[in-house]
């Protein structure tokens, strides 16, 4: 089809990075990463928050942020303490052996549905964001987000501050 622009309005973005920070505690003494192309929406996801709260921006190279075992040891050579990664990529990183004195405190994926949770042995916490193509275009990376509950398999979360979620069934009706 035709390509289309899209407007991504300021309170969004500000919203977002806000929320992030003070939902993840990001602070100065953060490290996240930056792997998605900027022409992706989650890439000013990856910025925003991290900047305005003072931590450290860190970009792996393209055949390190594709490849499981790379990144695993490049986040960890980095000491990166938070990290947004696509939901297929981010559940093969975690299946690999993880020692429990990792920097990594906090695994963000998103992009796909989440499948399982990782294994409770695991030195990160993993938060599952999910919205991404219904919000991207109007103001948010994301419209839900949510922490591991006491049940196997994944939700897609609770609105993030400052939003309302709307479920419809395929009618329009609320569900």
């Amino acid at each position: 089809g035709r390509p289309k622009g899209v407007e991504v309005e300021h309170r969004g973005v500000v919203n977002e990075a806000r929320w992030t920070r003070r939902a993840f505690e990001v602070g100065a003494a953060d490290r996240a990463t930056w792997l998605a192309s900027p022409a992706f929406a989650i890439s000013r996801w990856e910025l925003w928050p991290y900047l305005t709260a003072g931590a450290s921006i860190h970009i792996a190279d393209a055949a390190t942020a594709t490849s499981p075992v790379a990144l695993r040891d490049w986040l960890r050579r980095q000491s990166i303490t938070v990290s947004f990664l696509v939901t297929a990529l981010a559940e093969r990183l975690w299946s690999l052996d993880w020692p429990m004195d990792a920097s990594l405190r906090l695994l963000i994926t998103g992009g796909e549905k989440l499948r399982r949770w990782p294994p409770q042995s695991r030195p990160f916490e993993v938060v599952n964001s999910y919205g991404v193509t219904e919000t991207s275009g109007a103001r948010l990376t994301f419209s839900t987000s949510g922490r591991r509950p006491d049940q196997p398999t994944p939700p897609i979360g609770k609105p993030i501050g400052g939003t309302r979620v709307h479920v419809l069934d395929e009618l329009l009706a609320p569900v």
